[in-house]
């Protein structure tokens, strides 16, 4: 099976609108917001409802000045109304231990599924407590996300912060139309297989002016996306922003029409990279990096390595200026590259067609 991976330019701004209708505040169904009481039930019963109300936007509303301690729950949809608010004012957190979790083989945290046009905003803080997980050192499939979510179209994310997942902080997984902006992912450097945002499946993508810092990538594209614009993101400690890993064991695979832009990438082992599994089947087309400056600790501050049957076509990498952070100059490590560039200096040993500027 071929492994195909087009990468092009979209942008496609989406914004974040007023919302109004009935709130569903969690402290009158019950939760107590001491930080040590199971709060899930309570969770539970004020999306029942809030979920279950006919007309406009109904809010769940998670207060200030609360700490709320979940066990894995599942919001699951479909809603009446038209649109479901998540107002997340307060602060949700997990039991404090693996051994405390109620499933302690759960995959997801926090999960959303089936709910269209749900919308998760506010000031408040998701502290997942991963700590106890690393330490296990724990297989990544043996570790739970902190806040999942699937077939959940027509979605919004904004202002909200992340601690200490488990594993990758968000995922969203076949869903179309979504917009996140203005969140903050927080983990240690250190800390295993947190990746900011997964997006898997999904289509129409759109994630802006938010700051990550985590273990490992700070969003990561999988199979199946498409039409992902990534805005504004400060971006480090961590791995970077990847498209893949792509084809494991040959199986078929496809991202198209992804635009990274105006990011800044500060202590990443990498910036924006793509990454597949050594198949002779991967296909790699239309890639472009242009305009990406500053330094690099590594002597090979660019790396293109493709596949010998297949090459990567259609590349242009124009307008690089990448520099030594010891003051030398950096190298270029090419195989199987087709492409082009105006950087005839740095450029000149990578590629066929070197263009002047």
């Amino acid at each position: 099976m071929k492994t195909i991976l087009d990468i092009s330019i979209l942008i496609n701004f989406l914004c974040f609108g007023i919302v109004y209708g009935q709130n569903y505040n969690v402290l009158n169904f019950d939760a107590k917001g001491d930080g040590q009481t199971d709060d899930s039930k309570a969770f539970l019963q004020a999306w029942t409802a809030a979920c279950g109300g006919d007309g406009d936007i109904k809010t769940l509303l998670i207060p200030s000045d609360k700490t709320f301690l979940l066990q894995p729950t599942v919001f699951q949809g479909p809603c009446k109304s038209s649109s479901i608010k998540v107002q997340l004012d307060g602060a949700i957190v997990a039991p404090s231990e693996k051994v405390a979790w109620s499933d302690p083989i759960s995959r997801m945290w926090i999960k959303f599924s089936t709910v269209s046009g749900l919308i998760i905003v506010g000031s408040g803080t998701i502290d997942s407590r991963g700590s106890s997980f690393w330490e296990l050192n724990l297989k990544a499939s043996q570790r739970p996300t902190a806040l999942h979510i699937s077939k959940c179209d027509n979605l919004r994310i904004n202002g909200i912060t992340s601690i200490d997942s488990p594993k990758n902080h968000i995922s969203i997984k076949t869903c179309n139309t979504v917009a996140i902006s203005n969140i903050n992912l927080f983990a240690p450097e250190t800390s295993p297989n947190t990746d900011g945002i997964d997006i898997s499946d999904s289509t129409n993508i759109n994630i802006f002016d938010s700051t990550i810092q985590t273990g490992d990538d700070c969003i990561a594209i999988n199979s199946g996306s498409s039409n992902i614009n990534i805005t504004g993101i400060n971006c480090g400690p961590g791995h970077g922003i990847s498209v893949g890993s792509l084809g494991a064991g040959g199986a078929e695979a496809k991202v198209s029409d992804v635009h990274v832009t105006h990011c800044t990438f500060n202590q990443t082992t990498n910036g924006a990279r793509i990454k597949t599994w050594l198949e002779s089947s991967v296909a790699i087309s239309n890639v472009k990096y242009v305009d990406f400056r500053g330094t690099s600790s590594n002597k090979n501050a660019i790396t293109l390595k493709c596949s010998e049957t297949t090459h990567c076509i259609d590349v242009v990498m124009d307008g690089i200026d990448i520099t030594m952070a010891n003051g030398g100059k950096p190298k270029v490590n090419c195989q199987y590259v087709d492409g082009e560039s105006s950087d005839t200096d740095l450029m000149r040993d990578c590629f066929k067609n070197i263009t002047s500027s």
